[in-house]
């Protein structure tokens, strides 16, 4: 179905995260891959970018590629920025998803899982101004995706990925399962929209 599948986005798109014993090393691209099964796939995604990066840098190698399938994963390292800004973050996101719109390639959009209730209480003390960033990233991401009939998949929805047993020991990144369970559920969403679009095409 798919020619080419192009991955952008930070270090969750790269697959940064603790090994889990009996669970292959993949990370959600690489699963997501398999089930899709285009003829190829390209993973940009480079670890501590931000959304200006990505805008500079993935985004203009990703245009080139000609993809007809672009998942855009991005806003984690905006919100760490001393210099965070909601607005140009806004704008920065506003302007990928505009250059991706023209190519006529499936936009696939995903907010960011809320661990919160998976971190120790010291330690949502300490993330607790990153987690109100993130949680501001991930309204924008679901606007501007609406803006642009992307297929936003919101894993912030989803408590099934809110468990201590999926998150690495950093306390950001998931672990290998972790991993897996999103892939699992970008898997369900994009088969519901599918099947969604097929019966009302």
């Amino acid at each position: 179905m798919w020619s080419h599948y192009v991955a952008l986005g930070d270090s969750l798109t790269v697959g940064i995260g603790d090994p889990v014993a009996g669970v292959e090393s993949l990370n959600w691209v690489e699963r997501l891959a398999r089930a899709m099964q285009p003829k190829r796939c390209t993973n940009l995604a480079k670890r501590g970018q931000t959304s200006a990066q990505l805008l500079a840098g993935q985004l203009p190698q990703a245009l080139a590629l000609q993809p007809d399938v672009v998942s855009v994963l991005i806003g984690g390292n905006d919100a760490m920025l001393n210099e965070w800004s909601e607005e140009g973050f806004h704008s920065n996101y506003h302007a990928i998803l505009s250059a991706l719109k023209p190519t006529g390639a499936t936009i696939l959009t995903m907010t960011m899982a809320d661990i919160e209730p998976c971190l120790l209480r010291e330690y949502q003390q300490m993330m607790k101004l990153v987690l109100a960033r993130i949680r501001r990233v991930n309204h924008i991401v679901r606007q501007v995706s609406a803006e642009f009939d992307a297929l936003c998949i919101d894993l912030e929805e989803v408590p099934s990925l809110q468990k201590m047993s999926l998150i690495s020991a950093d306390n950001i990144h998931p672990n290998m399962l972790g991993y897996a369970r999103i892939a699992d559920e970008v898997i369900y969403q994009l088969e519901n929209y599918w099947q969604f679009s097929t019966r009302h095409a």
